[in-house]
């Protein structure tokens, strides 16, 4: 393999562990307050975690003109 594959593939493991411990330090606390606590602004802060999910298959639909699947 070339320095430009190992390159790349460092980045993506890199960026994968960053990833894994940021959810493992931010998700968990953020999880269990939503599903144990009530408090004001729940609602809020859990459509803004969903938001992501929803968001792209409505956005490339509005582009494409196609209806979302």
């Amino acid at each position: 393999m070339d320095s430009s594959t190992l390159f790349s593939l460092r980045l993506s493991l890199q960026v994968a562990a960053a990833a894994t411990m940021m959810m493992v330090f931010c998700g968990i606390p953020i999880s269990y307050l939503l599903a144990r606590k009530s408090f004001r602004g729940r609602e809020v802060i859990d459509m803004l975690l969903t938001l992501p999910l929803v968001l792209p298959p409505r956005a490339q639909a509005a582009v494409t003109g196609q209806k979302p699947t």
